[in-house]
């Protein structure tokens, strides 16, 4: 060994090895650990955003069903009365409707929503329809129209 020092590592004792051995198992299971809380994380805000979401549309869909019985409440009325006042408020009824459709739409919920949507547009024209026909004085027709009709405001 011309020169070369050799070194000599001390052998390790028995704690020391187990030692290292629990740290290096500590460092190994430290990875995934720290990676499954920032996966757990992400869960818990689309759990948040969905919970969010469904409460929005619950919401919306609760409106909607009270502007379509408001609507066919004042639906009623004009037909019984003939009031102008009264047609306009049914028609306001149902743009309110229509916004609650759009909000409930809006939360996630576009396609499975969208017989609604159908259903929204034909009972507006009928509304039109029975509007029509009470400016024309035809009252009877109206009933009877209103009568085959009423199905579509009983969402």
């Amino acid at each position: 060994m011309s020169g070369l020092s050799t070194i000599s590592i001390s052998p390790l004792t028995v704690r020391a090895r187990l030692l290292l051995v629990l740290a290096g198992i500590i460092l190994l299971l430290a990875g995934p650990a720290l990676y499954s809380i920032g996966r757990l994380r992400a869960v818990r805000d689309i759990a948040f955003e969905l919970h969010d979401r469904h409460a929005s549309s619950r919401t919306a869909v609760g409106e909607l069903r009270a502007a379509l019985a408001e609507a066919d409440r004042l639906q009623r009325s004009y037909i019984v009365t003939g009031d102008s006042a009264t047609g306009a408020e049914m028609f306001a009824a149902l743009l309110d409707a229509r916004e609650s459709y759009r909000l409930a739409s809006a939360a996630g919920y576009g396609m499975s929503s969208l017989p609604l949507g159908l259903t929204l547009t034909e009972l507006d024209e009928a509304s039109h329809e029975i509007d029509q026909l009470m400016l024309a004085g035809e009252v009877t027709e109206a009933t009877e129209y209103f009568g085959e009709v009423r199905h579509l405001s009983l969402i």
